[in-house]
């Protein structure tokens, strides 16, 4: 994990370096507060920020505030490192921006739990924002297969509507109509409505029409008539083909 830690002092800066890198971080030291911004415009932005409070230029309060205006997928966790011994600092800090404060001189054993506690957190953001990018990729992948099948509905709805013969579509289980083209409105009598609240089998004259199986060889052709009355009475007989491949009795789609 990179750190930053932004001190004028010098002695101050590289002792505070060397102990984070000894505890295995990668640590980038600047001067002031102007550096401490123009480390996060580069491709290797620290995931976390150690900041004097009073430094020239820019102090660690102004960075802070800086770094919470900017856009940033994951936020830098951010310790603020001053001599200030009151209540008042400490406020001051935690509402500029800061996550942390710690006074100096810096104990180790202090300082190394609070730098841990930042890396958990920073951990934890980089997850969850990895799994904020999983589902938005998610979502995105899900909207272009949603586009897809509206498209597709759109052409299967045009080529519905526009067919000249009488044409439904019905639940293979229930036998409700599920869709009836103009056609099939005109030919039968029956409203939109009223076709929509039917069943295939409300058409038919007498019971429903068998074809034996063997009549039906693998996936051969199927010719053969059925029976249907329109909403006047009127019997009216349908050629229908079609086509079926297993060996128990089929009941044609009518």
């Amino acid at each position: 994990m990179r750190i930053l830690v932004a001190d004028d002092d010098t002695s101050s800066r590289m002792l505070l370096s060397s102990t984070l890198e000894k505890w295995g971080f990668d640590v980038v030291g600047v001067k002031d507060g102007v550096e401490a911004c123009e480390a996060f415009d580069g491709p290797q932005i620290p995931a976390m920020a150690i900041l004097d409070w009073f430094m020239p230029r820019m102090d660690g309060l102004d960075v802070a505030r800086r770094l919470r205006a900017r856009s940033q997928p994951i936020p830098t966790y951010i310790i603020m490192l001053t001599g200030k011994d009151s209540d008042s600092g400490l406020v001051e800090a935690l509402e500029a921006g800061a996550d942390e404060y710690i006074q100096k001189p810096f104990k180790p054993a202090e300082l190394r739990a609070r730098v841990r506690v930042g890396a958990r957190v920073a951990g934890l953001q980089l997850t969850l924002s990895g799994r904020v990018l999983e589902l938005e990729r998610a979502l995105d992948g899900r909207k272009k297969v949603e586009e897809a099948l509206r498209a597709n509905e759109e052409r299967f709805r045009l080529f519905f509507s526009t067919i000249p013969e009488p044409l439904w579509a019905f639940d293979t289980e229930s036998l409700r109509i599920l869709e009836a083209n103009e056609s099939a409105v005109s030919h039968y009598g029956f409203s939109r409505d009223e076709f929509l609240g039917m069943k295939v089998t409300d058409m038919w004259d007498g019971p429903a029409p068998v074809v034996a199986s063997s009549e039906i060889v693998g996936s051969g052709p199927l010719d053969a008539e059925a029976r249907h009355r329109t909403k006047n009475g009127k019997i009216t007989t349908l050629k229908c083909a079609g086509a079926e491949s297993n060996s128990e009795p089929a009941t044609p789609p009518w």
